[in-house]
This record gives C-alpha cells, sequence and structure tokens, in this order.
C-alpha cells in the first residue's frame, strides 16, 4: 500500500489547501494520511466546507478544532467522503468545539460531516449546533462505523417542515449496500445533555438504524441527559416503518443487533 502523509501545523489556511494535496494523491493512485500537529481556532469566521477525497485518513492527534461557523447552505467542517467499502476511509482523534451548521432543505449534515462510510474513531463534538432538512446529527447525518466518539451540549434540529430522521450522534446509522460484507456498528458512543428535535424518526443517538446481509451492531453506547423531540405523532406500522421516537435510536430497520446500551435520565417530548 502506497501512503502519502501531510503534516499541518498551525495556521488554520494551510486546511484550505487539503483538497489540492489529497485530490492529487487519489489521481496519482495514492492513499493519504492527514495529522494534525496542534489545535485550531477558526475564531467564528465563515467558511465553507473542507474537501477531501476518499482513500484516506484524518487523524486529529488529539487536538482540537475550535469556533467553526460554516457558510450558509454547507453540510460539514469536511466534505461527504464515500470510499470504495466500509471503513476504508477514516476520521479519528479529532475534537470539534464550538460549530455551527445550517445546511439546506433535503441536504445531510453534520459538524463533522455531512454524510461518509468511513470509520468514525475517537471523535468528540462540544457545543455543536447542526439544523438541515434531513438527517441530521451532531457528528454526521449519516455514518456506517461510528466508535467512541462523543457528542455533548449539542443542539441538532430539523424544522417542523423539515424532513425526518435526526440523532443525537447521527441522523441515520446504515450498512452502506456496496455488498463488501464489511461490518457496521455504533459502540462504545456516548451522548450527554444534547438536545434532539425533528418530525419523526427523532432518536437519542440515532434517527434510523438500518441492516441489512451485512448486520449492523449497536453496543455498549450511553444516552445521558438528552432531550428528545418530536413534531408528528406516527402510529405503529410493521417492523421498520417510520416511529415518532427513541431513547437509543428511533426507527429501526433490517437486521439490527443491540447490547450492553445505557439509557440514563432522557426525556422524549412533543
Amino acid at each position: 500500500m502506497k501512503f502519502i502523509n501531510f503534516s499541518i501545523g498551525i495556521s488554520n489556511y494551510l486546511l484550505n489547501y487539503l483538497t489540492a494535496l489529497t485530490d492529487d494523491a487519489y489521481k496519482r493512485g495514492y492513499d493519504w494520511v492527514v495529522e494534525l500537529e496542534t489545535d485550531i481556532d477558526f475564531a467564528n469566521k465563515p467558511i465553507d466546507t473542507i474537501s477531501l477525497k476518499k482513500w484516506g485518513h484524518f487523524d486529529g492527534k488529539g487536538h482540537t478544532i475550535y469556533n467553526v461557523v460554516l457558510n450558509e447552505g454547507q453540510t460539514g467542517l469536511f466534505s461527504n467522503l464515500e470510499g470504495i467499502s466500509t471503513g476504508k476511509d477514516s476520521f479519528s482523534n479529532l475534537t470539534l468545539d464550538g460549530v455551527k451548521v445550517n445546511a439546506p432543505a433535503g441536504k445531510t449534515a453534520g459538524a463533522l460531516v455531512g454524510s461518509t462510510n468511513a470509520s468514525l474513531t475517537n471523535i468528540t463534538v462540544k457545543n455543536a449546533q447542526v439544523t438541515t432538512g434531513k438527517y441530521a446529527g451532531s457528528i454526521a447525518g449519516r455514518a456506517s462505523v461510528v466508535v467512541n466518539c462523543k457528542a455533548i451540549n449539542c443542539v441538532v434540529s430539523i424544522p417542523e417542515d423539515g424532513e425526518k430522521t435526526v440523532g443525537g450522534l447521527g441522523g441515520y446509522l446504515v450498512v452502506d449496500g456496496k455488498g463488501t460484507g464489511n461490518p457496521c456498528y455504533a459502540e462504545n458512543n456516548v451522548v450527554e445533555n444534547v438536545q434532539v428535535s425533528g418530525p419523526f424518526n427523532v432518536g437519542g443517538m440515532f434517527g434510523q438504524a438500518q441492516g441489512s446481509s451485512d448486520k449492523l451492531v449497536l453496543r455498549n453506547n450511553t444516552v445521558k441527559n438528552t432531550t428528545v423531540t418530536y413534531y408528528e405523532d406516527v402510529a405503529a406500522g410493521a417492523a421498520g416503518s417510520d416511529v415518532s421516537s427513541g431513547e437509543l435510536a428511533a426507527r429501526i430497520v433490517g437486521d439490527v443487533e443491540f447490547g450492553d446500551n445505557t439509557l440514563e435520565g432522557n426525556t422524549i417530548t412533543k
């Protein structure tokens, strides 16, 4: 396997070059690795989403990116990253503190990324505000592998006239459908003091969890002191149908395995 490593230092302007750097690596047939060497503060100056090419790994090395305000219509700090298979790409070891995302109707949004099948590991999002019209989460609107991640003191919402599927950590946890047989799961994650609201399919951790021929697993997760607010009553239907809300995940579709999840001090309201 061929890799190109990029180290990003103290200037937030260097992040603007990641699009060109990762694009060049992709065109040359290399996997890329970006390692953050220090904390970065965007000082609430509006920015556009940072575009990354697939076949790569962003490692925050335990650092924090502060005070990110995305320009109107952007869907996350990083662009949607959809690799050739689940977990091929990754985001890891990063904290985002103070992120504002206001995405348009019909878009999938999260503080880190709108939609991805990359592995999300050791990602913490604090004090984020995420609003969009479809699939919203503190970290990602749509994801497949989420491990050791946290959402703390965040507000995630879809307006009453929006669509559905919003969660405290991620909107839509789903097997990517690429037929690779790779596992999709959410393990050892924490949602604490988060406000989640939307029309229906509103969950403390995920709005919807969906398995298929590849089983999806939700295990050892914690949702604590979180408020789930739904706007529409949805009558109980067949397994896998839409629902109003749920403490861990609202709508459950297909082959999903649950185990040792903790739900404590949460409130579901209309």
